[in-house]
């Protein structure tokens, strides 16, 4: 059956925008079901406020669903923006919907099972080096993170989309990553200064953990 266009006769921009929307709608509910949510997240952020903020919200949303929602916000817009890249280097042209869908699906599976692996990490780390009330206080600032890190994300993928903005676009993406991950790492050491922590040892958190994964990732994405 061949594919009827919505809006732009491309079929990634097409499903790119439909998935945009669905993002919205997380925003939506999460904003319908807890007042002044964005004021209450940046605050938390800013203030080390995180526990909290989780505190607040139970009165609302059941903390577990509020942070899902931030998971399939971050990993949807992630794949968007890969998917894209991809595209852009002439790997996806001219693929049908179906097979669009399929390589997102794909894509949306192994991001989010790198992040998964990746948490499971810092739960071990945590476990040897952190008591559980530092570490749940270090959990709670991540996903305050993980939530927050997806906003700017919507604005890459329509510049993305946007003819003449892919360039600015992949760069938003970009400074939005290293960014996110920074707030990370400054997080993490705000932490780590309350335990006995020595400097070999953070210095192989900051390598294995921090910089060598996503280094190897870049290095991927530019060698094509």
């Amino acid at each position: 059956m061949p594919y009827a266009y919505f809006w732009t006769g491309q079929i990634i921009y097409d499903v790119a925008y439909l998935l945009l929307l669905l993002g919205l709608l997380f925003l939506g509910f999460a904003s319908y079901r807890i007042p002044r949510l964005y004021p209450r997240l940046f605050e938390a952020a800013v203030y080390y406020k995180e526990s909290i903020f989780f505190e607040e919200i139970k009165r609302y949303i059941a903390p577990s669903f509020f942070l899902l929602l931030g998971r399939l916000q971050f990993t949807l817009s992630l794949s968007l923006i890969v998917y894209l890249f991809l595209d852009a280097k002439g790997r996806l042209v001219g693929i049908a919907l179906e097979e669009t869908l399929l390589v997102l699906s794909l894509l949306f599976v192994g991001i989010y099972l790198y992040f998964v692996l990746h948490r499971l990490l810092y739960r071990t780390l945590g476990y040897v080096y952190l008591t559980p009330s530092l570490y749940n206080s270090w959990r709670d600032g991540y996903n305050l993170l993980e939530w927050l890190w997806s906003f700017p994300l919507y604005i890459a993928i329509l510049m993305m989309t946007y003819s003449g903005g892919f360039e600015i676009g992949i760069w938003l993406a970009s400074i939005t990553f290293v960014l996110w991950r920074l707030f990370i790492i400054r997080r993490t050491l705000s932490v780590l200064k309350e335990t006995n922590i020595t400097y070999l040892q953070l210095s192989l958190y900051l390598c294995t953990h921090e910089i060598a994964p996503f280094a190897l990732l870049a290095w991927m994405a530019i060698r094509g």
